[in-house]
Formats: structure tokens, C-alpha cells, sequence
């Protein structure tokens, strides 16, 4: 919950995360610890052939240290092993730094959604990966 709440301006609630990790088969929870601490996390879904990308959070202290590139990495590997067409997920569009990240694994902008983000009304853009 803490790298939850310094990583967004709108933090999930702990009962979003409970729901996720105990709740729903097709939601998966991965989370990255270094040095015996959590130090990040990845909530996806997989739905029939398509895996959406919910959350991705890495604790200041390790950002910019390859925390959120292995996250991605597990994330489009275990979509080809499942066979899966393609990953989609929504970024800010002021989120140039996670942008850079999905760009280095060749997402690509596909759509924008107005007014995604209810705590300012932002944009998100859309990014679809295809795997196959």
C-alpha cells in the first residue's frame, strides 16, 4: 500500500487489492523484492486472448534501477507461453517515463480515452502490444 500511495495521485484501496489477489481467478498479482523487501508490483487480467495491464507501481527507491522493465518482461513473457494475442493497458498521458518504458517493449499508442483519470480529468492514451 505504500509504494500504492507515493506512485499515484488516486491509490487503489486496500479492498481493490484484496479483490484482486483473492477474488478473481483471471487477475494476477506479481510483485519484485530486492533486498528481502517488496519493492514493486503488476496487477494484470487475462481475458480470453488479451491480457490488460491494471497496475504497476515500483518503490521510489528503485526507480530507474530495472524494477518496472522486469515486471514488463514477466508480463510479455508469460503472454506468448499463454498464447495470448495481445497486452493492452492505459498510461497518463503526462506519464512520459512509463510511456518510454512500454515504447522500449514496442507498445504502441492505439487510442486515447478523454477524461480517463477522475482525480483531474486527464487523457489516457491506450498502448497495445501484439504477441502474435
Amino acid at each position: 500500500m505504500a509504494i500504492e500511495r507515493c506512485s499515484f495521485p488516486e491509490p487503489w484501496p486496500r479492498s481493490v487489492f484484496v479483490g484482486e489477489i483473492c477474488g478473481r481467478s483471471w487477475s494476477q498479482v506479481i510483485v519484485a523484492i530486492r533486498e528481502g523487501a517488496l519493492v514493486g508490483y503488476m496487477v494484470y487480467w487475462t481475458v480470453i486472448s488479451e491480457v490488460h495491464l491494471l497496475n504497476l507501481a515500483v518503490a521510489p527507491d528503485w526507480r530507474r534501477r530495472g524494477v518496472g522493465r522486469e515486471l514488463m518482461r514477466h508480463l510479455i513473457d508469460t503472454g506468448r507461453e499463454e498464447e495470448v494475442a495481445e497486452i493492452v493497458l492505459e498510461v497518463r498521458q503526462s506519464n512520459r517515463i512509463a510511456q518510454q518504458l512500454y515504447h522500449s517493449f514496442h507498445f504502441e499508442e492505439i487510442a486515447v480515452r478523454p477524461r480517463y483519470y477522475s482525480d483531474n480529468g486527464e487523457d489516457a492514451l491506450v498502448m497495445l502490444l501484439t504477441l502474435r
